[in-house]
């Protein structure tokens, strides 16, 4: 199933990357802590899940800003910037209702247009997901992992890949570190670590 990827900007004058498959009622899924929306798509497993909703629903991702194909030059850390991105994609694709799926760290912004548009949102999905960043861990785990992002992202790091692929393979960790490479820097990794932890 091929995904071609388009682009819209925010009311700031973000470009933002996003892509659409399938069809029927619209499903958004925000992104999660870093996106890459285009190496994703290369992924078996990712590729399997997004076909698999794409057979029911008109399936909408984007890559965060800051992230993938979307600008790079972000320099806000907030739920509101985090809001504007899912409502410019959502006012551009002209979407009047449509279901919502938080999984991992776009659980927050997932809840908060919730709450705010109510009307808009005809289902709100969390998956491993949280309200309030702060309670996901502990100050000194989130000091340390922000670290090793900021020391070793894009290198294959072991910790990360245990975190996110236990048991890992060397391909895997190749592709791993390759996907972190492509999303973002280490810089931009770790300042949107940071807005996890701070999100409420």
């Amino acid at each position: 199933m091929e995904r071609p990827i388009h682009f819209c900007i925010t009311p700031r004058g973000a470009r933002i990357a996003y892509a659409v498959v399938g069809s029927g009622p619209a499903l958004v899924i925000p992104p999660g802590w870093i996106s890459d929306i285009e190496t994703g798509w290369d992924d078996p497993a990712h590729r399997a899940f997004g076909e698999t909703l794409a057979q029911h629903h008109t399936v909408v991702t984007y890559d965060k800003y800051g992230c993938g194909l979307s600008d790079r030059d972000r320099t806000e850390f907030t739920l509101e910037s985090e809001l504007e991105v899912l409502d410019a994609v959502v006012e551009h694709l002209k979407l009047k209702r449509f279901a919502l799926l938080g999984m991992s760290q776009a659980g927050p912004p997932a809840i908060a247009y919730a709450v705010r548009s109510p009307r808009r949102v005809s289902h709100l999905v969390l998956y491993a997901t949280y309200a309030r960043g702060a309670t996901s861990t502990t100050p000194d785990f989130m000091r340390a992992f922000v670290d090793v992002v900021r020391s070793a992202w894009g290198v294959g790091s072991k910790a990360l890949a245990d975190m996110f692929l236990p048991g890992a393979g060397a391909e895997q960790l190749s592709a791993f570190a390759r996907m972190q490479r492509r999303a973002c820097t280490a810089e931009m990794a770790a300042h949107l670590l940071e807005l996890t932890y701070d999100v409420d």
